[in-house]
């Protein structure tokens, strides 16, 4: 969960609607009815929960959340 103190949760959004807002396409096995509700460190994201992965080394963290 990001800090509430600096950012304000405006979800939950569908994974569709955040694809369109980021001008991406969704894989064909995504299912754009998903809902996100917010962002999570990798380390502890779950069900509903967003995350990025850009580090070989979070690999581990991301097999596990």
């Amino acid at each position: 969960m990001a800090d509430p103190r600096f950012f304000d949760n405006r979800g939950p959004f569908s994974l569709g609607q955040l694809a369109e807002i980021g001008l991406a396409d969704l894989h064909e096995a995504a299912d754009p009815a998903l809902m996100i509700s917010d962002v999570a460190p990798l380390s502890t994201a779950g069900q509903g929960e967003v995350s990025f992965l850009d580090n070989p080394k979070y690999v581990a963290q991301f097999r596990e959340s």
